[in-house]
């Protein structure tokens, strides 16, 4: 998805103000994450098809494919920012140049950016339905990533009631395991395998979905893909 103006730039959290968020350094990293999540799913064992770029109705990213069989849709969003600060005149993100060293901020954590992407993301689904009426009710999945200040994953609640059409959410996360192992240790154990280069027995680097499945969701994601995820919330059977 490349990234314009107006209600898209809103989408990103970047609409208001007299924003310094380059959207051209964003457009980089929106499709760099969107290569990021089709590198994922292949590596998963899907094969991966664009849909984005089959005409100029705005439609989802990819038709995941299992086995030479429609799966699921997936579609790909970027959020830049986590708000913004009017009495700076800053966006609440790492991409804006005019919150650094300008001391500490606070911001009310909402999930307004979270829904109007997801809003976005219905209508693009509503719209390959119209085009393609095989695909109609085919499971749905959203791939969220985030600005360090604009993360509200882990927060956001698992009943999507409003987004029956949403299968489920993802993120991307690397070294879900690792991590988890790390804290596990003791922190002179620690210390001492940093400072040793010592990983024996520490589970290996790695790249996972980590996937919230709606419980209002009028259609789950298949099973092959599920079980190939970090689960943080599993859906209501």
């Amino acid at each position: 998805m490349r990234i314009g103006q107006g209600s898209r730039a809103g989408l990103l959290g970047i609409g208001k103000g007299n924003t310094m968020l380059n959207q051209e350094s964003l457009n980089v990293v929106a499709l760099a994450n969107e290569d990021t999540v089709e590198d994922l799913l292949r590596s998963l064992g899907h094969d991966v098809k664009r849909l984005d770029r089959q005409g100029r109705r705005r439609r989802p990213e990819f038709l995941v494919l299992f086995e030479g069989r429609p799966s699921f849709v997936c579609e790909v969003k970027t959020i830049f920012s986590g708000g913004y600060l009017r009495d700076r005149n800053a966006h609440l993100s790492t991409h804006d140049p005019s919150l650094r060293n300008s001391g500490p901020a606070t911001h009310e954590v909402d999930f307004s950016r979270i829904e109007s992407n997801l809003t976005d993301a219905v209508g693009k689904y509503r719209v390959l339905e119209a085009d393609d009426p095989v695909l109609r009710g085919i499971p749905y999945l959203v791939v969220l990533f985030f600005d360090f200040f604009a993360d509200r994953f882990h927060l956001y609640p698992a009943r999507m009631e409003s987004f029956p059409a949403v299968s489920g959410i993802a993120k991307v996360v690397e070294n879900h395991a690792l991590d988890r192992a790390a804290r596990a240790l003791s922190l002179e154990e620690l210390e001492r395998r940093t400072r040793e280069g010592d990983f024996a027995g520490l589970p290996a680097e790695s790249v996972d979905f980590l996937l919230v499945e709606n419980d209002c969701s009028s259609v789950a994601l298949p099973t092959t893909f599920i079980e190939k995820c970090i689960l943080s919330h599993r859906r209501a059977t």
